[in-house]
């Protein structure tokens, strides 16, 4: 592609190493349309604006000098992040590095309407801090607004008496932020998983959201500082007892692997190194697992985008789940996203819910008793509007007898 990137004008915005990236991917594609066989909205509106392809051409645009325009960021917001198109790519474009660049150029010339102002605003003062979102989200429970239609956890994981086991790894278990209000029985199921097999689980006191949210609403200096916070958090945990991290939240999980890459830092590598998904960390006790006593084998398995395209673990947990005998029912088209995708169900609610319905056909057409998914957005999405219980795969799981779980006062250690 014949570039004249207008790189005086571009500085001020970005960094010299995102011009040279966003030249480097723009350089790289061949225009070849095989994403816009994958890609959701170009799926359903039939643009090419709206396309992976169409997209590239505009950020193209911006970078050597067009204005851009409301619509430009209308057809740049409309993008889920998915990374669909990058799994399908021949060229393994990274679209979403080059799409993030493109949104912050975007929002530094655009001035969006007050009401999605006023909303994205209250989005980044509210959703990353737990001890916000928690009381909000058991308000609205107490209130009976609809926030979910089934209320999946309880708020204290019952464990039965048991005798102390030394520890045979240091796990820094990610709590996440509205995933412990929405559904904090995820959390506490993979934590009575982890001790049961012997694990030491921690829980930094300090540590905060991930910076996943900021980072696709364009502020990146917020999003660095949740970064750093993090790492500073974990990196004496990872350097001295060589603790993993482990996300259950797919979405979080491929923002933590990325520390690295955004900030180009020692640290970082090292915290996103330690990062795991539960599946990578459950696999080699494949043999000490079993499905929950009692608990419904046809199952349907939705992997969230973030963990095909990104994290790329989906895999594994089918495997692990057919593995321990549930029936995991086929599913017309898995790689569509459902349209959660973080802030965009509530930023773009048409075309969300538009793939939403779309998705919760497919999920269903084989008639499952439950669905399964691996990320906090897609489980509350979805469960929005099926009447079918929505669940985080982990909450399938248990032990076979042999190790028994530890009290409750022994469930986690939370570090000062």
């Amino acid at each position: 592609m014949q570039l004249n990137l207008q790189k005086s004008q571009l500085l001020p915005i970005l960094a010299p190493h995102e011009i040279n990236r966003a030249e480097e991917i723009l350089r790289n594609c061949v225009h070849c349309g095989f994403c816009l066989a994958t890609c959701p909205t170009y799926q359903l509106l039939g643009s090419e604006l709206d396309s992976p392809r169409g997209r590239i051409y505009q950020i193209k645009q911006l970078m050597e000098g067009k204005s851009p325009t409301r619509i430009t960021q209308q057809h740049l917001d409309r993008c889920l992040t998915c990374r669909n198109c990058e799994t399908t790519c021949p060229s393994g474009i990274r679209f979403s590095e080059l799409l993030d660049i493109g949104r912050r150029l975007t929002e530094h010339h655009v001035k969006r309407p007050w009401l999605q102002r006023m909303t994205i605003q209250v989005m980044r003062s509210i959703l990353p801090y737990r001890k916000r979102i928690t009381p909000l989200i058991r308000l609205g429970h107490h209130l009976r607004i609809p926030l979910a239609r089934y209320q999946p956890a309880k708020e204290n994981f019952p464990a039965p008496e048991a005798v102390a086991i030394t520890p045979t790894e240091t796990i820094i278990l990610f709590r996440g932020c509205v995933q412990e209000g929405l559904a904090p029985a995820t959390n506490q199921s993979l934590m009575a998983l982890l001790h049961q097999l012997g694990m030491q689980v921690l829980q930094p006191a300090e540590e905060g959201c991930c910076g996943a949210l900021s980072h696709h609403l364009s502020a990146p200096q917020e999003a660095e500082q949740f970064m750093h916070n993090n790492i500073e958090q974990w990196l004496p945990l990872v350097q001295e007892r060589a603790a993993k991290v482990v996300i259950s939240a797919s979405g979080c999980g491929v923002m933590i692997k990325e520390y690295g890459k955004l900030l180009s830092s020692d640290a970082a590598i090292k915290v996103s190194e330690a990062a795991v998904d539960p599946a990578e960390l459950l696999l080699p006790y494949l043999n000490r697992l079993q499905a929950k006593p009692g608990i419904e084998k046809r199952v349907v398995f939705h992997p969230p985008c973030t963990q095909q395209h990104g994290l790329k673990t989906d895999l594994i947990v089918e495997q692990i789940l057919k593995s321990i005998g549930f029936e995991l029912l086929p599913i017309k088209d898995r790689h569509l996203c459902c349209g959660a995708a973080g802030s965009y169900a509530i930023l773009q609610k048409e075309i969300s819910y538009q793939l939403r319905d779309k998705k919760i056909h497919s999920l269903k057409q084989h008639q499952p008793a439950l669905i399964a998914t691996s990320n906090i957005g897609c489980q509350h999405h979805l469960q929005q509007q099926s009447k079918t219980p929505v669940v985080h795969w982990i909450e399938l799981l248990s032990i076979k007898e042999g190790i028994d779980p530890p009290t409750e006062t022994q469930a986690c250690s939370e570090v000062p």
